[in-house]
Protein backbone atom coordinates (compact mmCIF):
# COMPACT_ATOMS: atom_id res chain seq x y z
CA UNK A 1 0.00 0.00 0.00
CA UNK A 2 1.42 3.37 -0.99
CA UNK A 3 2.14 6.13 1.51
CA UNK A 4 -0.45 8.34 -0.16
CA UNK A 5 -3.21 5.77 0.22
CA UNK A 6 -2.15 5.12 3.80
CA UNK A 7 -2.36 8.87 4.61
CA UNK A 8 -5.74 9.14 2.90
CA UNK A 9 -7.07 6.28 5.01
CA UNK A 10 -5.80 7.88 8.21
CA UNK A 11 -7.56 11.13 7.30
CA UNK A 12 -10.73 9.23 6.46
CA UNK A 13 -10.59 7.29 9.71
CA UNK A 14 -12.14 10.37 11.30
CA UNK A 15 -15.06 9.94 8.95
CA UNK A 16 -15.51 6.32 9.95
CA UNK A 17 -15.53 7.14 13.63
CA UNK A 18 -18.09 9.88 13.09
CA UNK A 19 -20.30 7.77 10.82
CA UNK A 20 -21.55 5.59 13.59
CA UNK A 21 -25.32 5.60 13.44
CA UNK A 22 -27.57 7.85 15.50
CA UNK A 23 -29.49 8.17 18.71
CA UNK A 24 -32.26 6.16 17.07
CA UNK A 25 -30.35 2.95 17.72
CA UNK A 26 -29.12 -0.01 15.72
CA UNK A 27 -31.54 0.30 12.80
CA UNK A 28 -30.18 3.77 12.08
CA UNK A 29 -26.60 2.44 12.37
CA UNK A 30 -27.39 -0.11 9.67
CA UNK A 31 -28.80 2.69 7.55
CA UNK A 32 -25.53 4.51 8.10
CA UNK A 33 -23.52 1.53 6.85
CA UNK A 34 -25.71 1.13 3.79
CA UNK A 35 -25.47 4.87 3.05
CA UNK A 36 -21.69 4.71 3.39
CA UNK A 37 -21.67 1.72 1.00
CA UNK A 38 -23.49 3.94 -1.51
CA UNK A 39 -20.87 6.67 -1.06
CA UNK A 40 -18.07 4.17 -1.70
CA UNK A 41 -19.79 2.88 -4.83
CA UNK A 42 -20.30 6.43 -6.09
CA UNK A 43 -16.64 7.38 -5.43
CA UNK A 44 -15.36 4.23 -7.11
CA UNK A 45 -17.60 4.85 -10.13
CA UNK A 46 -16.21 8.36 -10.60
CA UNK A 47 -14.18 8.96 -13.72
CA UNK A 48 -12.47 12.16 -12.57
CA UNK A 49 -11.30 14.16 -9.57
CA UNK A 50 -14.24 16.57 -9.59
CA UNK A 51 -16.72 13.72 -9.24
CA UNK A 52 -14.74 12.13 -6.38
CA UNK A 53 -14.50 15.47 -4.58
CA UNK A 54 -18.27 15.88 -4.87
CA UNK A 55 -18.75 12.48 -3.25
CA UNK A 56 -16.32 13.48 -0.49
CA UNK A 57 -18.40 16.62 0.14
CA UNK A 58 -21.55 14.47 0.36
CA UNK A 59 -19.85 12.16 2.87
CA UNK A 60 -18.83 15.13 5.00
CA UNK A 61 -22.37 16.52 4.93
CA UNK A 62 -23.83 13.17 5.89
CA UNK A 63 -21.34 12.52 8.68
CA UNK A 64 -21.41 16.03 10.14
CA UNK A 65 -25.02 15.68 11.29
CA UNK A 66 -24.24 12.31 12.94
CA UNK A 67 -21.27 13.25 15.12
CA UNK A 68 -22.83 11.97 18.35
CA UNK A 69 -23.94 8.66 16.88
CA UNK A 70 -23.37 5.30 18.49
CA UNK A 71 -22.53 2.11 16.61
CA UNK A 72 -22.19 -1.59 17.22
CA UNK A 73 -18.77 -3.24 17.02
CA UNK A 74 -19.91 -5.12 13.92
CA UNK A 75 -20.94 -1.91 12.17
CA UNK A 76 -17.70 -0.22 13.24
CA UNK A 77 -15.73 -2.98 11.47
CA UNK A 78 -17.86 -2.60 8.36
CA UNK A 79 -17.33 1.17 8.38
CA UNK A 80 -13.58 0.73 8.76
CA UNK A 81 -13.51 -1.51 5.67
CA UNK A 82 -15.68 0.94 3.76
CA UNK A 83 -13.39 3.84 4.66
CA UNK A 84 -10.42 1.89 3.33
CA UNK A 85 -12.25 1.31 0.05
CA UNK A 86 -13.31 4.95 -0.09
CA UNK A 87 -9.73 6.09 0.50
CA UNK A 88 -8.48 3.87 -2.29
CA UNK A 89 -11.09 5.20 -4.74
CA UNK A 90 -10.46 8.84 -3.80
CA UNK A 91 -6.75 8.32 -4.19
CA UNK A 92 -7.19 6.71 -7.61
CA UNK A 93 -9.15 9.76 -8.72
CA UNK A 94 -6.31 12.01 -7.51
CA UNK A 95 -8.25 13.79 -4.78
CA UNK A 96 -5.52 15.77 -3.00
CA UNK A 97 -4.63 14.59 0.48
CA UNK A 98 -4.93 18.21 1.66
CA UNK A 99 -8.54 18.26 0.44
CA UNK A 100 -9.32 15.04 2.31
CA UNK A 101 -7.71 16.36 5.51
CA UNK A 102 -9.71 19.59 5.22
CA UNK A 103 -12.89 17.56 4.84
CA UNK A 104 -12.04 15.44 7.88
CA UNK A 105 -11.24 18.56 9.92
CA UNK A 106 -14.79 19.83 9.36
CA UNK A 107 -16.02 16.96 11.46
Amino acid sequence: MSQRIRRVMVALCVLAMATAGSACGQSQAKLSVSKFEAFVTAACDCKDTACAEKVLDEVVGYVSVRKKASVTDDDRKKLKDLVQRLGTCLSKRAVPLKRIKEAAAKL
